[in-house]
């Protein structure tokens, strides 16, 4: 799925594009990319096979790419509403990790592309495919982390953090992303050993607020 280099505002819902925007996201979790068609997009949406191509004039692949950058709008907007929240650094980077992978997980199409088209999807989880999708991360949630230390340090831990969140759901491990505890102690022994030390040898940048104490899962 195509990745936009910077965040786009989401498009109105009025919208001729929104509506195909969102009719594409119904039938590629029904169908995938492949089979998917400017017919059933549009059929889906309720408008033509002309009123697809005028929205988006370079056709499926312009709609992915449409559909991909207000996706991630939305996970980030989503991420931010959650982690403006938090009172520590620490509770930022793990609850932003955490729903980002709850999110990812559970997204309709992107399931179903990961079951039935991974071809479509994994070659933009490569490690030399990730920086439009890390520039994404960086521009959407940086601010956020920026109430706790300078902005380029925050910028490098939302890096790290996209990081780890892709990596927990494209290939889980022995931490599991949908318990807070597990990430958050991941988070402390990985993330913050090396930001706490940076800090502590530069007194003039921001201090880390300490980690609140998490609750064990019931």
């Amino acid at each position: 799925m195509a990745l936009a280099a910077a965040i786009e505002p989401p498009t109105s819902a009025t919208t001729p594009e929104s509506r195909v925007i969102e009719a594409a996201l119904v039938c590629f979790a029904r169908w995938g990319i492949a089979k998917t068609t400017a017919e059933d997009i549009g059929r889906e949406a309720g408008v033509s096979r002309a009123a697809v191509y005028r929205a988006f004039p370079g056709g499926k692949a312009a709609i992915l790419q449409a559909v991909g950058t207000r996706e991630i709008h939305r996970l980030m907007a989503a991420v931010v509403e959650v982690t403006a929240r938090q009172q520590t650094l620490e509770d930022v980077l793990t609850e932003g990790i955490v729903l980002a992978c709850r999110l990812l997980r559970t997204h309709p199409a992107l399931s179903y592309l990961l079951e039935h088209e991974p071809e479509a999807v994994l070659p933009f989880l490569a490690f030399d495919r990730l920086g439009p999708a890390l520039e994404l991360a960086r521009n959407g949630c940086a601010t956020t982390v920026a109430r706790f230390v300078p902005l380029d340090t925050a910028e490098e831990l939302v890096e790290w953090g996209t990081r780890m969140a892709l990596s927990l759901t494209f290939m889980p491990g022995r931490v599991d992303a949908g318990r807070p505890d597990t990430v958050a102690a991941m988070v402390r022994d990985l993330l913050m050993p090396g930001i706490t030390a940076e800090l502590h040898s530069n007194p003039t940048t921001n201090r880390i607020q300490p980690a609140s104490p998490r609750k064990a899962p019931a």
